[in-house]
């Protein structure tokens, strides 16, 4: 199933047989460079699991940049796993964490004081940053085909190592979540409570804003698997009402659309569209489409108009490459129109805590991705490089489509047309390789020594920072910062 929080194990609900799920969590199993959270998916889902299990977050490393120096992140924690009868569990991780971050992560929160992990960034000297944070998600499942889940985290939907609907770069957000699944049939509702933050304001308020997003997903045959995707964001409160949670929404077998119109809503809808194809035993293709808005008529008289808002992902994964047992290999390309998840104000816009809920570089890119992994015993082996390019605003008051939490009211286009990377083009380069060993049959433990490599390239301006991490990880958090 597509919708499942951690992407490493998304792979086992993906039609694979179980022959080839072995040759999946070969590659997966003890590999924390997937990058999301093994562990806690196959905890949530491991029926052999009758009692409370309870096992520390040991998460630390001690690095250099050419342009920071000295790096170091610490996130201390514990992961709890608690059965509460034979259709409930709960699964609660409190978490400490503190970092020095790199420069071309630091420079961004200087800008507007968002972390990575989302929230405000607590400072406690120069580039160091504190926070606290208590993850976990109670799961009831009144019948064999039907679980409702609620908790804080984030989810990720979809097959890629991006996503373009759901992201696990995102900020966490509180969410409920209700998920079917009968016949060739799944399917995904989740309601989830977002905030935006203004940062124009001097006291940087917190807004309230709310989404609820739908995933139906019919697999037609044991290979083939097709999909529909739909969203609507809307604020908890205008200059005159106050919505909050909007009954309408709560329907959990309707299309936004109709219901959209019949408010006549100023909410923001959004459509998607996803495929996937298994080709012989070890290899996927799969596509995911985002439609924010799209005008047939526009494409054909005005192909640059700048309404049409829509993204693009397509990718290949191959499981057992060049007959290597152990050996997989993704490549995947992503493609996003300017303007696209903005809206006409941004607690309407598709993010929270500063944050793209889809894909992190926002709008107006285009990125290619190449991703190795290879596991041997207690040994993996992780090499990822990502090229990408992004038109940018080169002025304080511009807004060419990229940041989308600019309102496009204030777009700059000339004959209403938005070309695709237009703005200041930067082109950037990110090139990653760590080498893990398990440290513990027990629990999930790894230590690892890695070097990162990232360029960032425009007419105006260049930079490179060269990282070289040593460390430990449980690999329960996706904590990559690859863009």
């Amino acid at each position: 199933m597509l919708g499942i929080v951690q992407k490493a194990y998304c792979q086992y609900a993906a039609g694979f047989s179980k022959s080839e799920q072995i040759i999946i969590e070969q590659s997966l199993l003890n590999n924390p460079s997937y990058h999301s959270a093994f562990a806690a998916a196959s905890f949530e889902t491991d029926t052999s699991f009758r009692k409370t299990k309870i096992f520390p977050l040991i998460n630390g490393s001690f690095g250099f940049s050419t342009k920071q120096n000295a790096i170091y992140s610490l996130s201390p924690g514990v992961y709890a796993w608690i059965p509460m009868g034979p259709k409930v569990s709960l699964w609660v991780a409190p978490v400490m964490h503190y970092e020095k971050y790199p420069y071309f992560i630091a420079s961004g929160i200087d800008s507007n004081q968002i972390l990575p992990e989302g929230g405000v960034g607590h400072s406690a000297n120069n580039h160091d940053f504190y926070g606290f944070r208590l993850l976990g998600e109670l799961s009831y499942s009144p019948l064999k085909y039907c679980k409702f889940d609620g908790g804080y985290g984030k989810k990720h939907w979809g097959e890629g190592y991006r996503s373009l609907w759901l992201s696990d770069y995102s900020a966490y957000y509180p969410y409920l979540q209700l998920r079917v699944h009968f016949w060739r049939i799944q399917y995904h509702i989740l309601w989830a409570y977002l905030k935006d933050i203004d940062s124009q304001a001097a006291d940087r308020k917190f807004l309230d804003k709310y989404g609820v997003f739908h995933f139906f997903d019919f697999k037609p045959t044991g290979r083939l698997s097709l999909g529909f995707f739909e969203s609507v964001i809307w604020w908890g409160k205008d200059a005159n009402t106050w919505r909050g949670i909007d009954p309408a929404y709560l329907n959990p077998i309707i299309f936004f659309r109709p219901v959209e119109y019949s408010l006549h809503s100023p909410d923001n809808a959004n459509l998607g569209i996803h495929a996937s194809l298994l080709l012989g035993k070890s290899t996927r293709l799969y596509h995911q489409l985002f439609i924010d808005d799209l005008s047939i008529k526009k494409i054909w008289q005005q192909p640059l108009w700048w309404g049409n808002k829509y993204g693009i992902l397509a990718g290949i994964k191959m499981y057992q490459l060049f007959g290597l047992s152990g050996l997989f290999g993704q490549l995947e390309y992503s493609r996003v129109r300017p303007f696209t998840y903005t809206h006409s104000s941004s607690a309407l816009n598709y993010g929270t805590y500063y944050q793209p809920l889809g894909h992190p570089l926002g709008a107006n890119f285009e990125e290619y991705l190449l991703i190795l992994r290879y596991r041997k015993g207690p040994w993996s082996i992780f090499a990822k490089t990502s090229i990408a390019a992004q038109g940018r605003d080169s002025l304080p008051n511009q807004n060419v489509g990229q940041n989308i939490y600019l309102s496009y009211l204030n777009r700059q286009t000339s004959h209403d047309e938005a070309a695709f990377l237009q703005g200041d083009l930067y082109r950037m380069m990110f090139v990653d390789f760590r080498i893990y060993r398990s440290l513990s049959k027990r629990i999930p433990l790894h230590g690892f020594v890695g070097i990162q490599y990232r360029t960032d390239k425009a007419q105006s301006k260049s930079m490179a920072e060269t990282i070289i991490r040593l460390g430990i990880t449980a690999g329960f958090f996706n904590d990559e910062r690859d863009y």
